[in-house]
């Protein structure tokens, strides 16, 4: 069957490479369980992007939930209550990203002061803010188009052969909540000591980790 999906790995590397450019190199991120392919597929972007950024891949920050906000809150709680605890959280849905932002004002944690958080999803209530959430937004409209062209494809006859994958980029809607409009001492990536990266040890098929409501990975 034809499909139409996001570069979910390209747009979680684009939201860590804006973390780091702001000088985070503590950032932790929440996904969905394991076992769905969007969940794991940004989890292996936030890896690559940390390894091929020479950082730390820091289990104790990286977690799997279900796709829902109680779940994410209650990870965002121990990994912020950790003394050495991330500046900055990514989330792969906007329920999880809700989840973080409760948990962080439960915790007196002001955003983008005291925590940096970058989520998935457009949130409708995200103007209301106070520092609106810098936001991974997937090309909803331009998914749909394409879909109706392979649909169309297919009806017309003028293919019919395998099916066919098409991966679309998202864009990254930067907003105040890693402090990007006042962020000091941000540096351009090749400045960051990038290294090299074996895509055949950070591929979309790497082994994932198994789906837990928080365990840190070992």
């Amino acid at each position: 069957m034809d499909s139409v999906l996001l570069d979910n790995v390209g747009a979680a590397m684009e939201a860590v490479d804006h973390l780091i450019r702001l000088g985070h190199r503590h950032i932790g991120f929440i996904t969905g369980p394991l076992t769905a392919t969007t969940a794991h597929e940004r989890l292996v972007g936030y890896r690559r992007a940390m390894r091929r950024a020479g950082l730390p891949l820091d289990r104790s920050v990286q977690a799997s939930c279900a796709w829902d906000s109680q779940a994410a809150a209650a990870i965002a709680r121990t990994m912020l209550s950790s003394a050495a605890r991330p500046t900055a959280l990514i989330a792969a849905t906007a329920d999880l990203t809700l989840g973080i932002i409760a948990e962080a004002a439960r915790m007196n944690l002001h955003i983008p002061d005291d925590l940096a958080v970058v989520g998935f999803d457009e949130l409708s209530w995200n103007p209301a803010l106070l520092s609106p959430v810098t936001t991974v937004i997937q090309p909803a409209r331009h998914i749909g188009m394409a879909a109706a062209e392979l649909l169309i494809d297919r009806i017309s006859g003028r293919y019919s052969g395998p099916p066919r994958r098409v991966r679309l980029s998202a864009h990254l809607a930067i907003r105040q909540s890693c402090g990007s409009d006042r962020a000091h001492g941000a540096l351009p990536l090749h400045q960051l000591g990038f290294i090299a990266v074996n895509p055949a040890t950070d591929s979309v098929t790497e082994p994932a980790y198994q789906p837990a409501s928080y365990q840190p990975t070992s």
